[in-house]
């Protein structure tokens, strides 16, 4: 098991900030995307994915080198809080943003106590 950071950031017209939503025990980083869809993201990021569409893949001469669709981009940039082309439109109220960070600890099992014990760690069901 692995322990990931999962950031947010909230985007409104007249301010904007970034924080540390919690800490997630999960197997592998498709299970961080499936528990953020599940519990932060109320399923829109599977909506996203059954839609069918597909993004472009380019380089740094922003030359196209593939495709991929939805699911494969959130787990290549590990969330949309990293996506340059996210949808800020509809942020009157304001819109979050999640993503992940894999955090290396010397001790897991000391660092997953630890983190049980101030409320800040989630674990994701397999």
């Amino acid at each position: 098991m692995n322990i990931y950071k999962i950031k947010m950031e909230t985007v409104a017209p007249k301010d904007s900030w970034k924080s540390v939503d919690c800490f997630l025990l999960a197997k592998d980083e498709e299970a961080v995307y499936k528990w953020l869809d599940k519990n932060k993201c109320y399923d829109a990021w599977n909506d996203k994915e059954e839609d069918g569409h597909t993004y472009e893949i380019q380089d740094e001469d922003y030359n196209v080198i593939g495709h991929e669709n939805f699911k494969e981009k959130m787990l290549r940039l590990k969330g949309e809080i990293n996506d340059e082309d996210r949808n800020c439109e509809d942020a009157y109220y304001g819109v979050e943003f999640y993503g992940w960070e894999l955090i290396e600890f010397p001790d897991t099992l000391n660092a997953v106590k630890m983190l049980e014990f101030t409320g800040m760690l989630k674990r994701a069901k397999d």
